[in-house]
């Protein structure tokens, strides 16, 4: 069995989406596995929501003129460059400028706490995160009859962390709430649909104290019982070995 991780950090679904007709279809894999829920509780939180995300990431964000100063020093002095670029940044330099996690965000668009928590409570802004599942599964078919495995997410609110939207107390179960409804919907789409569900958030919610290193983030020993759960749930999907 070839494994290829096509996974990229702090992508939403909708990325996921682009990613995969782009690029995973090229592939032609026999399965694969959509884990993901995260990501999306943050432009279906941030306000002037629309359905293309245009409020939460900007599509035109260039790096090439970020720190524009800063560059052009780091040419004359490495020992300015190793001050400025330490830790969070010094003398003006800004990190999150060069990171695409957090340089191509709208931040102008952060809601407040309590906006957040209404937000979150219009449901309607979870039809995109539904519409690209059934989308990939939708394209998955059309393409071979690649298999589509989804999983729900494992999500624990007290180790909550993030450079999109600060930790506070108040939404924690906001956020919370809005990842298991997404599972909900992750478990809908696999009903009817017919595809093999992986419940992670049910079922190694007993040990994720053990298994996450944060709110969401598996450690080894996480990584090892998460890839045995799936094993358990699609070893009789896996193609079989040609005999010699």
């Amino acid at each position: 069995v070839e494994v290829l991780n096509a996974g990229v950090t702090g992508y939403t679904s909708t990325e996921t989406f682009i990613n995969f007709y782009l690029r995973v279809l090229n592939l032609s894999p026999d399965m694969v596995i959509f884990y993901q829920a995260r990501n999306d509780v943050f432009p279906q939180a941030f306000n002037g929501y629309v359905p293309d995300f245009q409020h939460y990431r900007q599509s035109d964000y260039s790096f090439a003129n970020t720190n524009y100063l800063h560059r052009h020093l780091f040419r004359v002095s490495h020992l300015f460059l190793g001050l400025a670029t330490r830790g969070d940044g010094n003398f003006g330099w800004s990190t999150r400028d060069e990171n695409p996690n957090y340089g191509t965000v709208r931040f102008e668009n952060k809601p407040t706490s309590s906006e957040l928590v209404a937000n979150l409570s219009n449901d309607q802004r979870l039809v995109v995160y539904k519409n690209n599942i059934e989308s990939i599964v939708r394209l998955a078919r059309q393409h071979g009859g690649i298999e589509v495995v989804l999983s729900t997410y494992a999500f624990r609110k007290e180790k909550y962390e993030s450079g999109v939207i600060e930790r506070d107390e108040a939404i924690l179960s906001a956020i919370a709430a809005q990842i298991e409804k997404q599972n909900e919907i992750v478990r809908q789409i696999t009903e009817d649909h017919s595809l093999v569900l992986v419940d992670t958030a049910r079922e190694l919610a007993p040990y994720l104290d053990d298994y996450l290193v944060d709110d969401c983030h598996f450690n080894d020993q996480g990584q090892q019982a998460r890839a045995a759960l799936i094993f358990d749930h699609i070893e009789q999907r896996l193609p079989k070995k040609l005999p010699d």
